[in-house]
């Protein structure tokens, strides 16, 4: 479980919230969007996992999926949306419709709350936190389609990676799977 001396929620942006969820048995985060007109829009590019699979289930409101350029609405009727890990994937909200969207993972773990601890660790997101959680929170942007883009979507990556690192004054990267 994540240390006690670190907030259960962190904000994503102005009316959305990232809430993690750790139990003795469980992990899981919640993204709570208020809907209201000058809020940011949780919106995520298309993107995959090589070590993890998710299931999302929306808890009140409508999320848009992507999945395999299959398009998937999710309301709080819908059954779970079960994300194999390879499998790209994005996803937007609805805007002005309040949301709560739950992610879990499989494996289950403390590395999801990891990730966007490191993504939404300067205040929001932006292009350094971006290389720095995806290359060590096991995601991937799809920059290219098929077996071969995710080898140039791993080199990407990595590429991104290594330059925030540089940047940063780091000069080894090492990769946790």
């Amino acid at each position: 479980m994540a240390s006690p001396d670190k907030p259960s929620s962190i904000p994503m942006g102005k009316g959305c919230t990232m809430n993690f969820k750790p139990s003795s048995t469980s992990h899981w985060t919640e993204v709570t969007y208020d809907g209201l007109p000058t809020s940011w829009i949780p919106s995520i590019p298309p993107h995959w996992h090589k070590h993890h699979a998710e299931t999302m289930t929306v808890l009140t409101g409508t999320v848009h999926f992507t999945l395999n350029s299959q398009p998937h609405i999710l309301t709080p009727t819908s059954p779970p949306l079960h994300i194999p890990r390879l499998a790209v994937h994005s996803f937007t909200f609805v805007p002005g419709v309040a949301t709560v969207l739950k992610e879990s993972t499989e494996p289950e773990g403390e590395f999801k709350e990891v990730f966007f601890r490191t993504l939404l660790a300067e205040g929001g997101i932006t292009l350094g936190s971006v290389g720095r959680a995806c290359w060590e929170g096991d995601t991937y942007l799809a920059v290219a389609e098929g077996w071969l883009g995710r080898g140039l979507d791993e080199w990407a990556t990595w590429i991104l990676a290594s330059a925030v690192r540089w940047w940063d004054g780091e000069t080894k990267i090492k990769k946790t799977a």
